[in-house]
């Protein structure tokens, strides 16, 4: 299959692709899902500690379900799975009822990790981002951005 790269700020955009480009069947919404959860037990199995950025949106917990999902499926198989870190960003302009909101959703994600058997450390603010991934310095870190529609696992 052949790959290309499109310029998705071009004025021409999808029409500057091949034409002989072979796509394959559409995925359905679990195939996707199954998929993204694969994804992160492949991650998760090379020895790579998952640190989850989560802002309270839409995207960040669609992936931090996905990343749950992968480690509690991975302890089921036997797997010895490391803590899943999420961190969450607390800049202080947050209105006050969604900061309630998130600190009411960092505690679900505590009570909900205790009682699928999955270690977690939820963390809220931005220094305690930057010390989790120094002190991971001794292995490499896992960071989940779901600020677009895929997983981008970056390595450090």
């Amino acid at each position: 299959m052949q790959q290309f790269d499109v310029d998705l700020f071009s004025s021409a955009g999808v029409q500057e692709m091949p034409v002989n480009v072979v796509r394959g069947p559409e995925k359905t919404l679990a195939e996707k899902i199954a998929g993204a959860v694969d994804a992160v037990k492949r991650v998760v199995r090379a020895d790579k500690q998952p640190v989850l950025a989560w802002s309270g949106g839409k995207d960040s917990s669609v992936t931090l379900n996905i990343a749950f999902t992968a480690i509690r499926e991975l302890a089921t198989e036997g797997f010895a799975v490391p803590t899943l870190n999420v961190m969450h960003s607390d800049t202080r302009m947050e209105n006050p009822v969604i900061h309630c909101y998130n600190q009411s959703q960092m505690q679900q994600m505590q009570a909900y990790a205790k009682a699928a058997g999955v270690e977690s450390k939820v963390t809220s603010s931005l220094c305690a981002w930057v010390l989790a991934l120094a002190n991971s310095a001794g292995s490499a870190a896992l960071t989940m951005v779901a600020t677009t529609p895929y997983l981008r696992p970056w390595s450090r």
